[in-house]
């Protein structure tokens, strides 16, 4: 187990993991507004209410989603076609990047720019799909728990159920985007592990600044009214460190898989040739 850790922490520093997350903590607020005036679009489309999303989180790190929301809610009332272009293009650049970077934390190249562009859209695509199935889903799920649980004990019961499919939900989409940012083969088992460490790191990451920022932080009186973007700030590197180590793990577990199925293949013959005599 020792050793584990020390190959895990040896991978994030040749890597500059930390890094990665820094940059892709920087392209998610480039996108951030871009990729919810889309959400909107299309929940208003729908007819489906996301902001219902940010009502459990708590307070501290909801109030910068919320100014994002609103921002994006302006731009959605005048939305044009090009509006429109622009929004997915810059979305879009989010998922290059971290396609980009996955080929160096890998060890392993694409075709070129175009295809990991295209690679982007498709990702991108396929989150928005699975992000608004989720908020579906959760819409249902809160309503028929608010239907089935009553009283004091009902009410968390209904809450636990809900924070449930949240989990699952996010889950699933970080072992979408994982399986996209990992280019090797024979992967799954390792992107399902590692997955599993990325959403670790981000609930309990969130969960911990969250207590942080509530009891102990006068974040307010020192950034003032920026407090809400310097926290979103924060709490989203916190979530790219948890991506980034999923990756590192993935990684990890490739390589000793790969040593594995190389000593086999070294061994065979000499069985082979064992046998014959």
């Amino acid at each position: 187990m020792l050793a584990f850790f020390k190959s895990a922490f040896k991978t994030a520093e040749e890597n500059n993991l930390a890094l990665y997350a820094g940059s892709w903590s920087f392209f998610f607020i480039l996108s951030a507004v871009p990729l919810v005036l889309l959400l909107i679009m299309a929940c208003d489309a729908l007819g489906v209410n996301v902001t219902f999303l940010l009502e459990d989180m708590p307070r501290e790190l909801s109030d910068g989603l919320k100014l994002i929301f609103s921002v994006a809610e302006e731009a959605s009332k005048g939305a044009t076609f090009i509006l429109v272009l622009t929004s997915l293009y810059s979305s879009t650049r989010l998922f290059s990047y971290m396609l980009k970077d996955g080929e160096m934390i890998y060890g392993l190249r694409r075709k070129n720019g175009i295809f990991r562009k295209i690679v982007g859209f498709m990702l991108l695509f396929l989150v928005f799909l699975m992000f608004l199935a989720a908020a579906t889903v959760l819409l249902l799920g809160k309503k028929i728990s608010a239907a089935i649980f009553s009283g004091k004990w009902g009410t968390i019961a209904g809450k636990l159920v809900l924070n449930l499919l949240v989990i699952s939900a996010v889950y699933l989409i970080i072992v979408t985007v994982n399986l996209f940012l990992c280019p090797r083969r024979n992967k799954a088992g390792a992107v399902m592990l590692g997955s599993l460490l990325s959403l670790a790191v981000t609930v309990l990451g969130s969960i911990g600044f969250a207590t942080y920022l509530h009891f102990f932080a006068s974040y307010t009186d020192l950034y003032g009214n920026l407090a809400a973007i310097v926290v979103l700030m924060l709490w989203v590197y916190i979530t790219m460190l948890g991506m980034v180590s999923g990756n590192a793990l993935i990684k990890i577990l490739i390589e000793k898989q790969t040593v594995r199925n190389t000593a086999k293949e070294c061994r065979l013959p000499e069985k082979s040739e064992e046998g014959f005599r």
